[in-house]
């Protein structure tokens, strides 16, 4: 594993994703207008958040190094797709099964999660590439 190029990659996949969340999930979705799920300053949801996050971005960026094969963005995209199946999935229904959110706002968690993870997984393409070999 190039572990600079793992590094570089895994801090930019966590930031994509921080700022693809926070537009999907507060400028699209309006996830503050939803019943118990505002975060309040001073809870501790803030940092619990950024936690969950990290752990998302390493292990995203972990998992596509270890099947890396140096196929490019359609290697990533690939990736992120079938993530995001793995991810946005299984969601779907666990929201509709324990949530009363409306359907408009569990589709477009979904769907928008989805594109999230096919955007990481591009984004990983682009930034990862395998250490050199000695000569």
């Amino acid at each position: 594993m190039n572990t600079g190029r793992f590094v570089l990659t895994f801090v930019v996949v966590w930031i994509v994703y921080v700022i693809l969340s926070f537009v999907l999930n507060g400028a699209i979705l309006n996830w503050e207008g939803v019943e118990g799920m505002k975060m309040e300053m001073g809870t501790g949801s803030y940092i619990l958040a950024i936690i969950g996050e990290l752990i998302l971005a390493f292990m995203f960026c972990f998992i596509f190094t270890k099947g890396y094969e140096n196929k490019g963005i359609g290697e990533g995209f690939r990736f992120g797709f079938y993530i995001g199946l793995l991810m946005a999935a299984p969601l779907l229904f666990l929201h509709f099964a324990y949530y009363t959110y409306s359907a408009g706002l569990v589709w477009g968690f979904a769907i928008g999660n989805f594109i999230i993870y096919v955007i990481l997984g591009i984004v990983a393409a682009l930034l990862y590439k395998p250490q050199a070999a000695a000569a």
